[in-house]
């Protein structure tokens, strides 16, 4: 870069300043940089909106089956805390005919 040899020919600047060019090389790195941390940031963001997804489901089931059988015991509680996403679409289906807890987990 003829502004780099300009200066540093003339000792204008010291050897030991960061040459211009270098400056670029860590340019690029911290641009790689800032793209790897907006993809993590996008899968982080988009894995715990899907989780809040999945515990709306559960709390939203959990308040159906109270209204429709009362109280529920802590192990259905758990049970519905720890369900996976189809688990909990196809419980909800089921509380529309069931008439007894057992009719939707045993289903």
């Amino acid at each position: 870069m003829w502004f780099h040899w300009v200066l540093f020919a003339n000792k204008l600047i010291p050897d030991d300043v960061v040459r211009l060019d270098e400056l670029g090389e860590d340019l690029d790195m911290l641009a790689e940089n800032i793209e790897e941390w907006k993809k993590q940031w996008q899968q982080g963001w988009k894995e715990g909106w899907h989780q809040g997804i999945i515990e709306g489901q559960s709390n939203l089931l959990q308040q159906l089956l109270i209204e429709k059988f009362g109280s529920l015991s802590n192990g259905t509680v758990n049970r519905l805390q720890n369900a996976n996403e189809s688990q909990l679409q196809f419980w909800a289906k089921h509380l529309l005919t069931a008439t007894t807890l057992n009719e939707i987990f045993d289903a």
